[in-house]
């Protein structure tokens, strides 16, 4: 009995330790969006492109350069106010005319600032006249520097949603849901 108590306690704290341990640790936001990637299959993966302009990557994702906070607005929904709180990004966007499908890892300077940036990306979504007004937007915090946002059709989404819930070690979803754009009267 006495040997089935001291397994047991054993067993309690090494779940605790182990509970306790910080989630893995990503070099940047580019590993962070090559793992979410590397989790689909061949037969899931879609005509992409990863990237600025000036770091355009085929079928994979790639560093995000592009510094003006213009360029940064327009191409990923990061609303300007809110460029000083990232220091890294990583993006990909589907190309292939299928589906609808943009993704951004951010490196997030201040942990304080990851639900309020992922709230910004939202808003300015929601306030953004894009062409094709996107059906879903997720938002995921992976530890406590970074953050994933996708935008997109709904199914092609859930998939990257997915992906990045079993492929990253500490990701908590912070947003999952349906958009429905505002419309102003002014």
């Amino acid at each position: 009995m006495k040997k089935i108590s001291i397994i047991i306690a054993f067993a309690t704290l090494l779940g605790l330790v182990s509970c306790g341990m910080s989630a893995r640790t990503y070099s940047d936001s580019l590993a962070l969006m090559n793992n979410v990637w590397d989790g689909y299959k061949s037969d899931e993966r879609f005509s992409a492109i990863g990237g600025d302009s000036g770091t355009a990557a085929r079928d994979m994702p790639a560093r995000y350069t592009l510094t003006d906070r213009e360029s940064r607005e327009k191409d990923l929904m990061l609303p300007s106010a809110f460029s000083f709180a990232v220091s890294d990004i990583s993006c990909i966007k589907r190309d292939d005319g299928n589906g609808q499908l943009t993704a951004a890892a951010y490196y997030i300077d201040n942990a304080e600032n990851i639900g309020v940036t992922a709230a910004a990306v939202r808003s300015q979504l929601m306030r953004t006249g894009i062409a094709e007004m996107p059906e879903k937007f997720v938002a995921v915090a992976v530890g406590d520097r970074y953050l994933l946002t996708a935008y997109g059709n709904e199914s092609d989404i859930n998939v990257f949603l997915t992906k990045s819930l079993s492929g990253l070690d500490g990701a908590v979803i912070l947003y999952d849901e349906s958009l429905t754009p505002v419309v102003s009267n002014a």
